[in-house]
């Protein structure tokens, strides 16, 4: 199973999902946003599409070039029964293919925080960790399967599957984080030791959340019958 996956540079930890998937087999390959170019083809190249998250946002001007160049890939992939897993930035850029509206969050969350899920069999509930300023609106048939205060959590497109939190998150990738953006912990009133006492409680569990969740979005995405494009009008 050939596998890319997409980050910023310097922001490739595919972490706990990386690890299920080599597990079962994948060889992984890593391609960065900011060389949209990569991106020409790779549907064509590939088995699975691993979407990670970003400090971007799917509106900001600066960065359309990179951010078109991966919308239009997921497009491609999705009419070529490609499956996709978009974390945080790349289930928002799910919802950019697919025509949603993706904007400012009113409760921006970092941290561990409890997302409550519509159905057990597909999206677990329970803490998972979060970093996000932005959210998708649920519209065009799309009727997102967990929720947190904050919005939607995760939805089923085709062979897309859409997530805010990060199942992928290690010890490392948070405090990574955390420290980088100690600003934006006082922005949204997260503090830092108990996201980090969180990590210690929660980790642990995420992991096999984790591997569960990827279990089933292989399950999911290789059984059932989707649509093979996006209705999106432009």
């Amino acid at each position: 199973m050939r596998v890319a996956v997409i980050a910023n540079q310097g922001d490739g930890d595919e972490g706990y999902v990386g690890e299920r998937l080599m597990d079962l087999g994948a060889d992984l390959s890593r391609f960065v946003r900011e060389e949209p170019r990569s991106l020409t083809d790779l549907e064509h190249r590939t088995d699975l599409l691993v979407l990670l998250g970003s400090d971007w946002s799917v509106y900001d001007d600066r960065f359309q070039e990179s951010i078109v160049a991966e919308r239009d890939l997921i497009v491609r992939a999705q009419a070529a029964d490609i499956p996709v897993l978009g974390i945080c930035f790349g289930g928002q850029q799910i919802s950019n293919a697919l025509g949603l509206e993706v904007s400012p969050t009113a409760i921006p969350e970092i941290g561990w925080k409890m997302v409550s899920s519509r159905d057990e069999s597909q999206i677990s509930s329970g803490p998972w960790f979060q970093y996000h300023f932005d959210r998708w609106t649920d519209a065009r048939g799309v009727v997102s399967l967990a929720s947190s205060p904050s919005g939607p959590q995760a939805y089923w497109y085709g062979r897309s599957l859409a997530l805010q939190f990060h199942p992928e998150v290690t010890r490392e990738t948070i405090e990574r984080w955390c420290d980088e953006g100690r600003d934006a912990l006082d922005r949204v009133g997260a503090d830092y030791d108990q996201i980090m006492d969180d990590s210690r409680r929660y980790l642990a569990a995420a992991r096999e959340r984790c591997f569960a969740l990827v279990d089933r979005f292989l399950m999911h995405s290789r059984d059932v019958e989707y649509p093979r494009v996006f209705a999106v009008d432009r």
